[in-house]
């Protein structure tokens, strides 16, 4: 808690031919973070990358093809309500087997699957082309019956030109002048002037071939459809009843095929989901297999474990291998990336997501979740203190915690969290459902005390900020900073602290007198200007320390900047905190208004409200009104006061201390929905 898990770097030193052994080992125990050997500077030049991909590209074939299986059939993992994939409610017991003997059974499997389905959705897809052909071509033969010609119309002749189509209602008349004044009065036009089908009307032209370029162009130009059509001879409404009779022949063999696709899928559907799986494990092997590296006979690997994983990764690593490995445990370098691994409390563990969201904790940072276990529910709660609204969203969030996973279920666990708070701050103000006084009043209640609440939530800014720059401390002083944590949080939280201190002094001796302030300058040297000085000298002194050539108007310069950010930054993130008030405030007006609002529809006084009122038409419709109207607000209202709960958080706190700079460990593993090795 509130560091990350103590890692150890690990080297094992593996014969061949047990490479595939450890890895399988490795797989199932989940705790190494295996790094690419052959990118690492202190390696020999003699080692080569781990296996040639061949494995991986073999898998990723067979991946392809279960894929394109999966996919004629529609078969589909099931999901829960939020979209999560579920696994099997039993799952399939498999042997585990050497690379090639489970590539071998995956092959025979699928084959006998692609036997059944391929050519059953060739045929499937030649139907398909065929009956989309079809039903292009009696589109074309209805145009033809609107104008009352044959389809041997269509062939080409060697004196006349004669394209039929539709073109649009309205660009008829067009065509006639283009006509006329291209070609006079040299052509036939038919059309169906009283049939028009989404404002296209049927046409057929014939003239001299001679003008065929020109007709072309015209038509073109005006949005002319041709019909195209070959093989067909006759009254179209002859050719009609025979196509109609070859679609629905075509229609009924394409119902019988899906059909049996159907059947197929009720049969195959665990084994395909099997065989991926399989499939997907061995090319997650094959993959990490390729960060090894390799002598002749000898493959090497490295990887970061968390150090109480050690003794068990070594036992497992020794029995894979009959004793024929070379261990070597190494501390963290200093120039190593060290992965992070958070080692939170179950009940802090679900807060992750709220650190997790704005940036992973460095290997020598605080993590600070155990902190945002408590603040984050405290600061909502205080924004949002109602009991029964609270009760409210802790039900929302027991429903996400309850039938979520992972993030989702730790956000669930955070909002009910907020809820209880939010519950316990109104039962403190003596508010229910927006109303005043339906409970006692065991603390305060911020309406009807607003200066004490304010100057309550600026403490809680200035408890919240000074934690902290006291973190900040620590994490230099866990990174052996010392002078930067002397130089940098320590005036920091001496001048912060001792201008309020100042600030208590001066108000407790003169009042609001600011003029009379001054009388006090005295105190006011080693409360808060001698930190500002030091605050001001530190790049000047850390140069002096680490005696490092600089320019001194540079380092001054630099030193006066960093006063005058510190001074604004401290008094601007101390003055967010009045959000606290100001949202506690908006949430009682907000359902004050409500209240007001549906007291003047119903005339019911919601102050002095009798149960007789409830149960009239004009109680039911108050409750209605009140019921819609509650949810809304504290749907809306709820989500709001979240949003600036993360903004005090990330933006007035994390800044005073999390680098966020991290990056997580992530050991290698695979994921079994629907199948279970046998011990």
């Amino acid at each position: 808690m509130f560091k990350p898990v103590s890692m150890k770097k690990v080297r094992l030193g593996v014969l061949d031919r047990y490479v595939e052994a450890v890895s399988r080992e490795l797989s199932k125990l989940g705790v190494v973070q295996i790094l690419d050997i052959t990118k690492s500077e202190d390696v020999s030049a003699e080692l080569t990358g781990g296996h040639d991909g061949s494995n991986s590209e073999q898998c990723a074939d067979y991946l392809r093809r279960i894929n394109h299986v999966i996919d004629i059939l529609g078969v589909v993992g099931e999901y829960d309500a939020f979209g999560e994939l579920k696994a099997f409610r039993e799952k399939i017991i498999v042997k585990e087997k050497p690379f090639s003997e489970q590539l071998s059974d995956v092959k025979n499997s699928l084959a006998g699957i692609e036997k059944k389905i391929l050519p059953i959705h060739e045929r499937f897809l030649e139907l398909s082309g065929k009956e989309e052909e079809l039903v292009s071509d009696k589109k074309d033969l209805q145009v033809l019956g609107m104008l009352g010609v044959d389809a041997d119309l269509l062939t080409e002749s060697q004196f006349l030109y004669t394209p039929v189509g539709v073109i649009p209602v309205g660009n008829l008349e067009l065509l006639r002048d283009e006509l006329e004044g291209i070609v006079g009065g040299e052509y036939i036009l038919l059309k169906a002037d009283e049939i028009v089908v989404d404002g296209m009307v049927p046409i057929a032209l014939s003239l001299p071939v001679e003008q065929k370029e020109k007709l072309d162009d015209i038509l073109s130009r005006l949005d002319f459809s041709r019909v195209s059509l070959s093989g067909y001879a006759g009254r179209p409404e002859d050719v009609l009843r025979g196509l109609d009779k070859e679609l629905r022949e075509l229609v009924d063999e394409k119902k019988k095929l899906t059909r049996r696709l159907e059947s197929y899928r009720l049969e195959h559907t665990d084994d395909l989901l099997v065989i991926r799986e399989l499939m997907s494990i061995e090319k997650d092997i094959a993959d990490v297999e390729s960060f090894y590296g390799r002598t002749r006979r000898v493959y090497i690997l490295e990887g970061w474990v968390p150090e109480k994983r050690i003794q068990d990764l070594l036992r497992r690593i020794r029995r894979a291998t009959d004793e024929n490995v070379f261990i070597r445990i190494d501390d963290p370098g200093r120039d190593d990336v060290i992965p992070t691994c958070l080692d939170n409390p179950r009940i802090f563990k679900p807060f992750e997501v709220i650190t997790r969201t704005f940036g992973f904790p460095g290997y020598k940072e605080i993590d600070p979740t155990p902190l945002i276990a408590v603040t984050f529910p405290l600061i909502f709660g205080l924004m949002f203190g109602d009991v029964g609204h609270g009760l409210i969203v802790a039900l929302l969030g027991l429903v996400l915690f309850v039938l979520g996973r992972n993030a989702l279920r730790d956000l669930g666990f955070v909002t009910l969290s907020c809820g209880v708070f939010s519950a316990i701050f109104g039962l403190m103000y003596g508010d229910f459902f927006g109303l005043h006084h339906i409970v006692p009043i065991i603390w305060i209640s911020p309406v009807e005390s607003p200066k004490i609440f304010l100057m309550f939530a600026i403490i809680v800014g200035m408890t919240h900020i000074g934690v902290g720059l006291f973190m900040d401390m620590l994490k230099l002083i866990r990174k052996k900073e010392y002078l930067h944590a002397v130089l940098r949080p320590v005036p920091k939280i001496w001048f912060y602290y001792g201008i309020i201190a100042f600030g208590y002094v001066c108000v407790s001796d003169y009042g609001t007198n600011v003029t009379e302030w001054s009388k006090n300058l005295l105190i006011a040297v080693p409360l808060f200007l001698l930190p500002l000085l030091v605050i001001a000298l530190e790049g000047v002194i850390e140069n002096l320390f680490h005696k490092k050539k600089a320019k001194l108007p540079v380092l001054l310069f630099e030193g006066g900047f960093e006063v005058f950010d510190t001074l604004l930054l401290f008094l601007s993130n101390t003055i967010s905190y009045s959000r606290i008030f100001a949202l506690i405030l908006v949430h009682a007006g907000m359902f004050l208004a409500l209240y007001n609002v549906t007291g003047i529809i119903t005339g019911i006084d919601s102050e002095h409200i009798t149960f007789s009122a409830i149960i009239s038409l004009n109680g039911l419709f108050w409750l209605l009104i009140i019921f819609v109207g509650t949810l809304l607000i504290v749907g809306l209202e709820g989500f709001i006061v979240f949003l600036h709960t993360l903004r005090l958080h990330y933006y007035e706190w994390f800044t005073k201390f999390f680098d966020a700079d991290g990056a997580e460990y992530s050991p290698f593993t695979v994921q079994r929905r629907y199948t279970l090795t046998e011990d």
